[in-house]
């Protein structure tokens, strides 16, 4: 997950829970930024996924995070979970 989101190239990364919550917060303003730029609003395609942050539990868990309802879980890495990518703006 961590190379997935860094082969997007120079600031991309995997977002912690927290970021996520963050983004979850602010939906409306993103989703309208979205809309505008002919993109999928969050979680549109699948309103039953789940993606993955990069804050671990444990060697074998992780949190995950769902825009569906707006929040988040702790789950085993052997879960076949979704990644979104951020970019970090100077």
């Amino acid at each position: 997950a961590f190379k997935w989101c860094a082969d997007y190239g120079n600031g991309w990364y995997l977002p912690a829970l927290n970021e996520l919550m963050a983004i979850i917060a602010q939906r409306d303003k993103i989703d309208k930024t979205l809309s505008a730029n002919n993109m999928d609003k969050l979680g549109s395609k699948n309103k039953n996924s789940w993606l993955w942050s990069s804050s671990e539990g444990s060697l074998y868990g992780a949190y995950s995070f769902t825009f569906s309802i707006g929040g988040g879980g702790y789950d085993d890495k052997r879960y076949n979970f979704a990644v979104r990518a951020v970019l970090a703006l100077e």
